[in-house]
């Protein structure tokens, strides 16, 4: 799949999006990708109320594929929003974009070496927690699955140093 990708243009995106946390929000983010044929991904969203100094806003974050120019016109509408203030977005391979996985394994298979940037933490009873590059993280996962019956219980990504992807050139409708 990772070739017919490339030699199509066809990318895999992620947009980190700061909004007001109100019913409809979601919804309507969601509805502006489903109305121009684009898949979904992933779609991983919150609210801020561990963080009450900065009042009732929610962060969003939608993994999906499409090619460059498409993603870039998405994150202008997405900007357009009444309840959208801010967008940025990071490529697939962008280190800054982590990944998280809860996995179980069989009784009988061992977690196996991973790349030096991927984390893994002993949950006991054969489960293990994954962090680190989403693209490496996903291709560490594909190789276990390959090798052993492994589960996927989990998946969560985050943004690391977000002011970073601002300053880079990414499309933000913050100040």
């Amino acid at each position: 799949m990772a070739i017919e990708e490339e030699t199509n243009g066809i990318q895999r995106w992620a947009f980190r999006i700061e909004s007001a946390h109100r019913p409809g929000v979601t919804h309507a983010i969601a509805a502006m990708f489903s109305g121009r044929g684009l898949q979904l991904d992933g779609f991983y969203g919150w609210g801020d109320e561990l963080n009450p100094g900065d009042g009732e806003r929610a962060t969003i974050i939608i993994i999906f594929r499409s090619f460059e120019s498409r993603m870039k016109q998405m994150s202008q509408m997405l900007r357009r929003l009444h309840h959208v203030q801010r967008v940025t977005y990071l490529g697939w391979d962008d280190r800054r974009l982590q990944r998280q996985l809860i996995v179980q394994a069989s009784p009988d298979s061992s977690l196996p070496a991973l790349a030096a940037q991927v984390m893994a933490f002993d949950l006991g009873g054969g489960r293990y927690l994954l962090s680190g590059p989403a693209a490496t993280v996903e291709q560490q996962m594909l190789q276990w699955l390959s090798t052993s019956p492994v589960k996927v219980e989990s998946s969560s990504y985050m943004f690391t140093d977000c002011a970073a992807v601002s300053d880079s050139g990414a499309i933000d409708s913050g100040a």
